[in-house]
């Protein structure tokens, strides 16, 4: 896999999501599923994901960019398969440009956990700048 140039901040940090990396076409990053991602019910909140699907997802479509130009996420979806783990296991995000043109671009991700199964899908709607 190849290294991104990529902007870590508070998120990146708090959430644990390790930097992306590119491996052709594809970018993948990942996050343990720890006690960080739970809400006041003490569960895993499937939006603790957005960190995670946004760098994925969004540096897949700086891939797929015109030169010079830069991807702001214009939309995002999530859609769970199952609960999220809270077991200290690491979820993997892999994602892909499905579409780019002059205006923009659409990826998918998926979100597996250690044992390769599928815990989510989600899709990203991205502008060019």
């Amino acid at each position: 896999m190849t290294d991104l140039i990529t902007v870590e901040g508070g998120p990146e940090r708090f959430f644990r999501v390790s930097r992306p990396a590119a491996d052709g076409e594809m970018i993948a990053s990942s996050l343990p599923a720890g006690p960080w991602l739970n809400g006041p019910s003490g569960r895993p909140l499937a939006g603790a994901l957005g960190v995670l699907i946004d760098n994925v997802a969004g540096y897949v479509l700086v891939l797929g960019r015109p030169p010079g130009g830069w991807s702001v996420s214009a939309e995002i979806t999530l859609d769970l398969m199952r609960p999220l783990p809270s077991d200290g296991s690491v979820l993997t995000a892999r994602g892909v440009v499905r579409h780019a043109d002059d205006v923009g671009g659409f990826a998918s991700a998926s979100i597996t956990d250690a044992a390769g199964g599928l815990v989510a899908v989600c899709t990203q709607h991205g502008r060019w700048l």
